[in-house]
C-alpha cells in the first residue's frame, strides 16, 4: 500500500442487527504498514425502531357489529408501497369517587371525578377508529405505580362516517375494565387511553370535578405513518 493510500473495505451490512431501540458503540480500527501505526475510531449511534411509512400498508376491514350494536373492524399492517398513514392521539382519563382515606396514598386527592372524549372525523372519507384503554388506577386498585407497569386491559372500535363523531365518557370506560355496567358509585379508575386512526381526526376532552368545574382540551395528535 503506497504511503498516505487507504484501502476501501466496502459496505459492511449489519442485517442482523439494530433491531433493538437504545445506543449502540462502534469501534473501527485502521492499520497501515506491519510496524508503521494504527489508527482507532469509537463512536456511538441512537438507533429508534418504528415502522417504515415508506414501505407499509394500513388496510381497514369491516366486521360485524358487537353485542351493543357499534361497528367493528380490523386494522392490519402489512409490508408494502403505500400512501396511507396513520395517527395516534394519548387521552389521560380520571373517572368516579376518590375517597377521604386517610390510611392509604391515594393517586389524586378526593372528590368525585369525570371525563367525557369527544373524537370527530371532519374529513369526506371514513375513518376507522382504535381506542385501546391502559388503566393506572382501576375501580381504586393501584396497579401502574412504579416500578410497576399497566399494560392495555380493554379495547374498543369504531368506524365513523365522513363528517360524524362519537364520544367515550366514564361510564363506556368503566365498563369496558369491567365488563359490565359501572354504578354512580365506582371507586376512582385512572389510566390512559390510545386512540389510533388512519384519519387525521379531532379530539377533545372535557374533565369535569364534583364541585362542577369543567375543563376543555384540545389533545394533539402524533403521526405513526
Amino acid at each position: 500500500m503506497k504511503p498516505g493510500a487507504l484501502q476501501d473495505p466496502g459496505r459492511i451490512l449489519l442485517a442482523d442487527y439494530l433491531r433493538m431501540e437504545g445506543n449502540y458503540t462502534f469501534h473501527a480500527q485502521l492499520r497501515h504498514g506491519e510496524c508503521d501505526g494504527m489508527r482507532e475510531l469509537v463512536w456511538t449511534e441512537h438507533v429508534d425502531v418504528g415502522i417504515d411509512a415508506g414501505s407499509t400498508v394500513v388496510t381497514a376491514d369491516p366486521l360485524d357489529p358487537d353485542a351493543d350494536g357499534r361497528d367493528c373492524m380490523r386494522l392490519t399492517v402489512t409490508a408494502g408501497a403505500s400512501d396511507n398513514r396513520l395517527f395516534i392521539w394519548r387521552v389521560p382519563f380520571v373517572c368516579g369517587r376518590q375517597h377521604d382515606d386517610c390510611c392509604a396514598c391515594a393517586p389524586v386527592r378526593p372528590g368525585r371525578y369525570a371525563k367525557e372524549i369527544n373524537i370527530h372525523n371532519a374529513t369526506g372519507e371514513r375513518a376507522p377508529v382504535l381506542e385501546q384503554v391502559i388503566p393506572l388506577v382501576p375501580a381504586g386498585a393501584v396497579r401502574g405505580r412504579e416500578p410497576r407497569v399497566a399494560q392495555v386491559a380493554a379495547r374498543d372500535a369504531v368506524l365513523l362516517s365522513a363528517h360524524s363523531a362519537t364520544m367515550d365518557d366514564c361510564c363506556r370506560l368503566q365498563e369496558l375494565l369491567l365488563g359490565g355496567p359501572a354504578g354512580d358509585h365506582v371507586p376512582l379508575s385512572s389510566g390512559i387511553v390510545e386512540i389510533i386512526s388512519t384519519a387525521e381526526l379531532a379530539v377533545t376532552v372535557v374533565y369535569t370535578t364534583g364541585s362542577g368545574a369543567i375543563d376543555v382540551e384540545t389533545v394533539a395528535g402524533r403521526r405513526l405513518l
